[in-house]
């Protein structure tokens, strides 16, 4: 499980780093992407309160 505020860490850089919102809108944008390829609908799961996971495939 990654939370935002790891996200942003691992991702950008340290001199301008983006909002937590930020993070969230690409996990939308991402999410619909994957869709667009064939991914289930649930492939990167929000846990609440904590970040995100990517579920495996059945």
């Amino acid at each position: 499980i990654l939370s935002r505020s790891n996200i942003i860490d691992r991702i950008w850089s340290l001199q301008d780093p983006p909002t937590e919102e930020t993070v969230k809108s690409h996990i939308k944008g991402l999410r619909q992407k994957l869709r667009g390829a064939g991914a289930p609908e649930d492939f990167v799961e929000t846990v609440h309160g904590v970040g995100y996971r990517l579920r495996q495939s059945k």
